[in-house]
């Protein structure tokens, strides 16, 4: 009896749970599970793909879902906005120019807060403006040598190769074998490039500069003048190394993209040419310069959002007055949570063919919408404007693209097993 009378208490009990959660958001869009349990959810994020599942949700039911009893997906930050004495703000969180903060509810002064940021971000980075400029030479010269890459392979170690010296001032010692193609049977080759490319660039200049960003990080640090973008907090840290990943990721991937879509290469190496002519782009370009390189910006960019495979969840928690998520009333003690595989494939941001590699939708939107493209590259967007590692990263390899295009007629060339990339100088 007692046993009995046990049992159905707790049936109840898990009744009123359950019920409980449901009841809790109830309002918001969502599969069924979600509203009664939060199991569902953990078991999605630890099972393969969960982002490109994520991202068929937010195509079913909109720019919020419901993940859990006390979670939320946004696929636009732009839409969530803060209340304050039981009024919504008129502006959203991501509209204060803070999408970093951990609480990017506390928006009092952030916007200028950001904006030291940013500038502080960009006088620190323009110490190593050029710091690619020896090592771009010699990548040139050896491409001469030996124009048969397989370039991905060999783009993706010249950047680790980059971002390596930059953070620590080591050098990956070893070159994969499967960049050179066929060549990598042949004995000495990889020793040449390793003495071009790794003994007589970075490291050189930055003991003649005596400046690592380490160093410089703790130095700026100790005068008050910024909170470095890796200052001890994990999250921070490991924001700005997915944002490396994906730069590098999009950086060695650009040519085969640009191959597979010809057009596109076209227009791309027009206004590269048309710049060098007239005079607005120099043989090693200055960052100026690439600024106004604006479909190399716009093609870097769509395969930053397109092809860089990030996994990168930005938590947001609401705070005790509630918010307001596209007409959603969100309540205190709610995660939401940005997803950077729903961001980048918003309909509402990016248009309808998301799928499409089309760097014009970056230079047919507006200034506003643009702000929301870039803003849903998340981390990137957020370490751009405050790591200066990142910023010299992204401005540095992108000189290289500029480069081979000026130096090289790229095509395709099916060796053995390899899809090997043949460069052709330019006469």
């Amino acid at each position: 009896m007692y046993g009995l009378a046990i049992a159905v208490f707790l049936a109840l009990l898990i009744f009123l749970r359950i019920f409980s959660n449901y009841t809790r958001l109830q309002r918001i869009p969502g599969p069924l599970v979600t509203g009664l349990t939060g199991l569902w959810s953990t078991y999605e994020r630890n099972t393969p793909g969960f982002g490109r599942r994520l991202t068929g949700l937010h195509q079913q039911y909109g720019k919020v879902v419901r993940l859990g009893p006390h979670c939320v997906s946004v696929s636009d930050p732009t839409v969530i906005f803060p209340i304050r004495n039981s009024r919504p703000l008129e502006k959203s969180i991501f509209e204060y120019g803070a999408p970093g903060s951990v609480d990017g509810f506390h928006a009092i002064g952030a916007q200028d807060h950001s904006m030291t940021t940013r500038q502080t971000c960009l006088g620190t980075a323009l110490q190593y403006e050029g710091i690619i400029d020896r090592s771009a030479n010699n990548l040139i010269q050896t491409i001469r040598r030996h124009p048969l890459l397989q370039m991905t392979a060999f783009l993706r170690w010249f950047a680790a190769d980059f971002v390596n010296h930059l953070t620590t001032g080591n050098t990956v010692q070893h070159m994969p074998a499967e960049a050179v193609g066929y060549q990598s049977t042949t004995p000495g080759n990889w020793s040449i490039l390793e003495n071009t490319l790794l003994n007589s660039s970075i490291a050189r200049l930055r003991r003649s500069r005596d400046l690592s960003i380490g160093r410089l990080f703790h130095k700026v640090n100790q005068e008050g003048h910024l909170t470095p973008a890796h200052h001890g907090v994990s999250e921070s840290y490991d924001n700005g190394q997915e944002a490396l990943r994906s730069i590098t990721t999009a950086f060695a991937v650009i040519f085969p993209v640009l191959l597979q879509h010809p057009g596109i290469m076209t227009k791309l190496r027009n206004e590269i040419d048309n710049a060098f002519d007239n005079g607005s782009l120099s043989d090693l370009p200055c960052w100026q310069e690439l600024s106004r390189l604006r479909y190399l910006d716009a093609a870097l960019k769509e395969t930053l959002r397109t092809f860089s495979n990030t996994n990168h969840t930005h938590e947001i928690p609401v705070p005790p007055e509630g918010a307001i998520a596209s007409g959603h009333y969100i309540p205190p003690e709610t995660i939401i949570e940005c997803h950077s595989e729903a961001l980048k494939n918003d309909q509402g941001v990016y248009g309808e063919n998301i799928h499409i590699f089309q760097p014009e939708r970056w230079l047919n939107a507006d200034v506003r919408r643009r702000r929301s493209m870039v803003r849903n590259l998340l981390p990137f967007s957020i370490e751009i404007n405050r790591s200066p590692t990142v910023r010299v990263v992204w401005l540095e390899l992108k000189k290289i693209v500029v480069l081979i295009l000026l130096n090289f007629q790229v095509g395709f060339l099916s060796l053995l097993r390899y899809i090997c990339i043949f460069l052709a100088n330019v006469e």
